[in-house]
């Protein structure tokens, strides 16, 4: 976009799913003080879901000063919502999002001033302890992640260590790929659906004499060749 510079490079982090993979990642743009926030999640191949946020820059992001002085980590949480994870001790939450009912996706974002290698290995412990496999980890300098699933629960955990911000980043991302109760989306349905599967989204485009619908469902039915 003309006139805007970048604030906050893009990134993507992909977190493994019954289907494949979630990929989810920020842009952070701005012009003097108005700032636009793009963030993206991709819970499947070809389809991805976006969010865009406009308003005064530090609502986004930590703004560099020419004085460089690193941030300090709020005493108090600076976001509420829901935690479907125990919260690390001594850490304040600094973000919180949450969106979709299928899959449900819960972005938590946390700080602490305990080193990165502690909370790898509570989180680690924790999880583990509650029940949940381990899909894949990787402890490091630059990052360290974990990547857990319970029945149809998935979590990503990303821990930064403290570099210029003076605290550690801790990074939740938490799905839920259950299928719902009830439909999602309501609209023509042209065939006859599945028996017990739940519509998630409905869409009908005509184009001169020729309608198209395309009709998303979900099952807990596993594949079945005809």
């Amino acid at each position: 976009m003309q006139g805007y510079e970048i604030v906050t490079p893009p990134a993507v982090t992909t977190i493994s799913t019954p289907e494949g993979g979630v990929k989810f990642g920020q842009v952070v743009i701005k012009k003097g003080n108005e700032g636009i926030a793009v963030v993206a999640i991709s819970p499947k191949p070809g389809e991805t879901i976006y969010w865009l946020m406009k308003g005064p820059v530090e609502k986004f992001t930590v703004v560099e000063t020419p004085k460089q002085t690193p941030a300090k980590l709020p005493s108090q949480d600076q976001a509420r919502g829901e935690e479907p994870l125990q919260r690390y001790p001594k850490s304040v939450m600094l973000s919180h999002s949450k969106s979709g009912e299928f899959p449900t996706i819960i972005l938590i974002e946390y700080g602490t001033m305990d080193s990165m290698l502690d909370v790898f290995n509570w989180y680690r412990s924790q999880l583990l302890n509650a029940g949940w496999k381990l899909k894949e980890e990787s402890s490091g300098t630059e990052k360290s992640w974990l990547e857990f699933e319970k029945g149809a629960e998935r979590v990503g955990i990303v821990i930064y260590p403290p570099g210029e911000l003076g605290y550690t980043q801790i990074s939740i991302h938490y799905g839920v790929y259950r299928v719902p109760e009830r439909d999602l989306a309501f609209g023509e349905e042209p065939l006859q659906r599945y028996p017990n599967s739940k519509m998630i989204s409905h869409s009908a485009m005509s184009y001169g004499n020729v309608k198209m619908v395309t009709i998303k469902y979900a099952s807990v039915d596993t594949i079945k060749l005809f």
